[in-house]
């Protein structure tokens, strides 16, 4: 049974945003997913614990830069920098490098999923098209990990 996006949010204290995430949170395209995330882990007394690393980071920071300039770029990196653990690369990129190798996905989203993979925390995605349900349960079933997508 697949898993709900806001049940693994309240349940877990330790998580991983990928990209997709971050920039709809920033861009505030989808409202329903921006208040969730407001409430839900961006709140003063939050205890959660949300991973990144600095290649999710640096496709944040070109996203941002192509819409709206490299200052606004290099604030919101400040800002999330200040709420995100980064996991070093040097513990991750064999297992993202091995994910890419099984799984014909983008780069960045096998950097998610191996942060998540390392700190054994669930992974949230934007629901996008190259990470179909049955792409994502491989991934689950091959590298022992926790993908949950939404919001469409």
């Amino acid at each position: 049974m697949k898993k709900k996006f806001i049940d693994v949010v309240k349940q877990h204290s330790r998580i991983v945003l990928d990209t997709s995430i971050w920039i709809s949170y920033i861009e505030k395209k989808d409202t329903k997913l921006t208040t969730f995330i407001k409430e839900n882990l961006f709140y003063e007394t939050s205890d959660k614990i949300i991973f990144g690393n600095t290649y999710n980071l640096s496709e944040i920071g070109y996203i941002i830069c192509r819409h709206y300039g490299k200052k606004v770029s290099l604030e919101i990196l400040s800002i999330i920098e200040s709420v995100v653990v980064k996991v070093n690369p040097d513990k991750i990129f064999r297992i993202a490098a091995d994910i890419k190798c099984h799984f014909p996905i983008a780069l960045s989203d096998c950097f998610s999923i191996a942060t998540g993979k390392y700190q054994n925390c669930p992974i949230l995605f934007k629901s996008e098209e190259e990470l179909s349900e049955n792409r994502i349960s491989e991934i689950e079933h091959k590298f022992n990990v926790e993908i949950i997508t939404t919001f469409g």
